[in-house]
């Protein structure tokens, strides 16, 4: 990793210490299959739920649970294609 005195640099991803509270936006590409589901559960999951705030959800609970981080760690493994 690299680091600079003005920006903190990250190959990849770029984060400016002037605005620590602005947002970055990820863009996802998902099947076409997997999007209808996704949409379909936030429909019914029985709050009030988009599917960029079920990522935002998913992205923080992977941070912090170990169990969920080592499952999804499995699920990319190259043996697992």
């Amino acid at each position: 990793m690299q680091y600079c005195s003005y920006r903190s640099i990250v190959i990849g991803m770029t984060t400016t210490t002037d605005t620590p509270n602005k947002t970055v936006r990820t863009t996802v590409d998902l099947a076409p299959e997997l999007h209808l589901e996704l949409r379909t559960w936030c429909l019914h999951a029985g709050v009030r739920a988009t599917q960029a705030g079920v990522l935002r959800a998913l992205a923080a609970r992977l941070l912090r649970d170990p169990e969920l981080s080592a499952a999804i760690k499995a699920d990319l493994s190259p043996s697992q294609t």
